[in-house]
Order: C-alpha cells, then structure tokens, then sequence
C-alpha cells in the first residue's frame, strides 16, 4: 500500500487544511455517487475540512472494479484510514444511504485498530444496520427495471438513464452498489463510544421513523434525529437545512481540542 494509493481512496473538497483545530469530516456517498456528491458542503461549512471517501468504479477510477461486497470494501477503507491525513487530527464519519452502513462497518472496524478514533457518526437517509429494508431488493433486475428504480428514486441523472449506451457504462457500479448493500449482513458489534447523529427527512420513502430511531442501540453515547425536508437526497436537494442540522451536532476542531464532545445532547 502507497501514499498514492491511498489518496485514491480520499479526496479533499473543501475547508481548511487538516489541524488540531480544524474538524475533519469525512463522507461517505450513497450508491452510484463519487465525492462531487458532497460539493454542496463547501459553502455552508466553511471551518470543516470536508473530505469525501472515493470508491472504485466511478469518477477517475471508473475503470476499475466496482466493489460488490460492504464487508470488504469497508475493511479496505479502515486499512488505509491510518495514513489519511485527516486522521491525525479530530474528524467525524458521514455517510448518506449506502454510505451510512459502510461508514458504520467502517466505524465498527476501527475500533479494533490502535489508531485515533472518530469523534462522532453521522447516519443520512439510512435505517440503522440490521433493521429490515423498506424495499426489495433491486440489484438482479432486468436493465429497464433497475433503471426505472433507479428513476423514481431521483438520485441519477436524466442523461445517464435515458441513453443506453451511456448506463451502459455506469450499470455495473451501480449494480454493484445495490447488490453490496441487499447482501450485506452485518455482524454484532460492541457499541461506539462516541455519538452518533441521525439526519433523515419525513419525506424519504427508503427509511421509516423506527428505523431511524434503531440507530441509538449501535452507542454507548448519545444518539440524536434531526429531520430535513427534500426526501431520499435531501443533502444536495436542501444543503443549507442539511448544513445546519450538521452544525448543530458536530464539534469544532477547537472544542475537540479542549476535550469537548459534539453538541449531541440527548438520548431518543
């Protein structure tokens, strides 16, 4: 493993460079997305250096690969977070729909690693891990029906799916995003040590209230739900909304610096 290769894995978008008083936030996509999906934080957070985790078969590393199992993708990404620059210093784990279970099997590996942990979780638009889908399974369908779930979710774009040619290109990845979440099985845990934030919108016809709500087992910390208007992609669709639910629960660097938790305050 290089430091080439790692930076692969993590692209910095925005904010100050990484520091004891500078907070890393490091974000993991829904299926089908590469870092541009969390561009929108730019703006709205501009003390948090926001980075985002690069997966394979997408964006500059869309010949290679796609993953097609969460486990292992996630046992790549806590192997290579020790040489993130960001790991140094106070960060936070994000992850919207697929990538909030990968970061929670992320969070979950690192725990067992003698490195800097987290200072917190932030679970978007997901049912906590091992809470039944709201959904069948889509990733074996046909190619004009997985593209038209694909359409009524919203989250890919109108050129991508109404050219064959062109979803042709990207229907492995997504494929394979699906299909690594529908299989994924996760394993009993010890709870983290440190809060986990939910965000999800009442609107989101892939997550119910109580599924949310089942994130607060997976703590010893706190555990808090914050909702957010735009359904299933309302990180880009309502950023500032988003922006501001993030503010009201994750640290600063500075606070970090002088011991203090995120302002995660209460229990469900």
């Amino acid at each position: 493993m290089t430091a080439a290769d790692d930076g692969l894995w993590f692209r910095r978008l925005s904010g100050p460079p990484p520091g004891p008083e500078t907070l890393g936030l490091l974000c993991f996509p829904p299926a089908g997305a590469g870092p541009e999906a969390f561009r929108h934080l730019s703006g709205p957070l501009p003390d948090i250096a926001v980075w985002a985790v690069h997966l394979p078969g997408r964006g500059s590393r869309l010949g290679e690969e796609p993953r097609r199992s969460l486990d292992g993708t996630a046992d790549e990404i806590a192997g290579r977070l020790a040489s993130w620059p960001g790991s140094a210093h106070p960060y936070a784990l994000l992850g919207h729909s697929m990538g909030a279970a990968l970061a929670y099997a992320v969070a979950v590996r690192l725990a067992r690693l003698p490195i800097r942990q987290p200072c917190a979780l932030v679970a978007c638009a997901r049912d906590a891990p091992g809470h039944p889908a709201r959904r069948r399974p889509v990733a074996h369908l046909p190619a004009p029906l997985f593209a038209e779930h694909l359409r009524r979710m919203g989250g890919t774009p109108a050129e991508v799916l109404d050219d064959p040619a062109v979803f042709a290109v990207f229907e492995p990845m997504l494929r394979a995003d699906f299909a690594a979440v529908e299989h994924w099985r996760p394993r009993p845990a010890p709870p983290l040590r440190y809060p986990i934030a939910v965000i999800g919108s009442r609107d989101d016809p892939e997550t119910r209230p109580g599924g949310l709500a089942a994130w607060h087992a997976l703590t010893a910390a706190a555990c808090t739900l914050d909702w957010v208007p735009g359904g299933h992609f309302f990180p880009s669709r309502h950023p500032r909304a988003f922006a501001e639910a993030l503010s009201r629960r994750l640290p600063t660097g500075r606070q970090q610096a002088a011991g203090l938790g995120p302002q995660i305050e209460s229990r469900f």
